[in-house]
């Protein structure tokens, strides 16, 4: 359970910031029902370009089926055939949330592009503190 406070400013009013919250704020109640559900999983993942040292747009999709909004954070990682880490790039849009049966597209966009070659594509989705999703893909240059 959590309580909200809210406070009430009449037009006009000269009342201190102080008065108001003891003469002109209630407390609210919020109810968080049991059972929320945040089931989440990435829908889609690919990668395009358009040749060697261009840029690539990576995409992917992430449907959420569970009953209360999620906000995520996400990367990808990039490594060569070696197994070597080419780059991360970081998702740096603010605006994250996926309301319940939604699925929002999100793109990163790598502007340095790649030397011919096949390259491992580490998609990691964090959904709040506890639920992380991984998906897979190779670029090919």
């Amino acid at each position: 359970a959590r309580y909200l406070r809210a406070a009430f400013v009449p037009q006009g009013s000269a009342v201190s910031t102080e008065a108001l919250h003891e003469s002109y704020s209630t407390d609210i109640f919020l109810s968080i029902p049991p059972g929320l559900s945040k089931d989440v999983a990435v829908k889609t993942f690919k990668a395009e370009t358009t040749g060697r040292f261009k840029p690539v747009s990576f995409s992917f999709g992430v449907s959420n089926q569970g009953n209360c909004h999620v906000d995520i954070d996400a990367s990808i990682g990039i490594t060569d055939s070696k197994g070597e880490s080419v780059r991360d790039i970081r998702l740096s849009d603010r605006n994250t949330r996926i309301l319940p049966g939604l699925t929002r597209t999100f793109t990163l966009e790598d502007s340095q592009g790649f030397e011919s070659g096949a390259y491992n594509c580490d998609l990691t989705v964090k959904i709040g503190k506890t639920k992380t999703l991984i998906s897979k893909y190779t670029l090919k240059i």
